[in-house]
């Protein structure tokens, strides 16, 4: 599992996941969650619509805000 402090990540291997609409019409869910860390940004929705864990995943460890300044908030 991934340690994290203060926005600083220790992972052995890292997903970086985009907010995109495209996302949607991917099946990379595993592949993003056999990930140490899940980055995603915009608060990027893992739940709540059809097939979201084999679309996008399941796991967050770390929610990157881009607006207006950026914000990081380190999933539990």
């Amino acid at each position: 599992s991934a340690t994290c402090v203060a926005a600083t990540c220790e992972c052995d291997t890292c997903a970086v996941v985009s907010s995109a609409g495209s996302l949607l019409q991917s099946t990379h869910g595993a592949a993003i969650d056999e990930n140490t860390c899940v980055w995603r940004m915009n608060r990027a929705p893992t739940k709540g619509f059809d097939g979201t864990s084999a679309v996008v995943g399941d796991d967050t460890t770390l929610s990157i805000f881009g607006r207006p300044l950026p914000q990081f908030t380190v999933a539990d």
